[in-house]
């Protein structure tokens, strides 16, 4: 957004307090109106409930722990664009291999 974190409702990583204002408006909406694909791969803080995640967002594809903790590493669930999914090995060398394969 570019604001200062209490100016879009960001205050912690818990609770309501992560929840990024509905109304911001976020560089990957600004990009992809300008024609360009985008992707989120990794952690996300900012609101997993409706209209909060990433592919709601502006990103075209978001690849994220489906509970935003990241705490099962080896053979990790992954959510893409909030449909879970299994991958095999380290959850980093997942996320990798899918960064890679992904041409955003």
């Amino acid at each position: 957004t570019g604001m200062h974190e209490f100016e879009s409702g960001v205050t912690h990583t818990i609770g309501t307090r992560r929840l990024l204002d509905i109304n911001a408006t976020l560089l990957p909406q600004i990009l992809k109106k300008s024609g360009y694909n985008t992707g989120m791969f990794g952690k996300w803080h900012l609101g997993l409930s409706e209209g909060y995640a990433p592919y709601e967002r502006g990103f075209d594809i978001a690849l994220t722990d489906p509970k935003d903790s990241q705490r099962n590493h080896y053979d990790p669930v992954l959510a893409r664009n909030g449909v879970e999914e299994k991958h095999a090995g380290c959850w980093r060398n997942s996320m990798n291999w899918e960064l890679r394969k992904t041409r955003c």
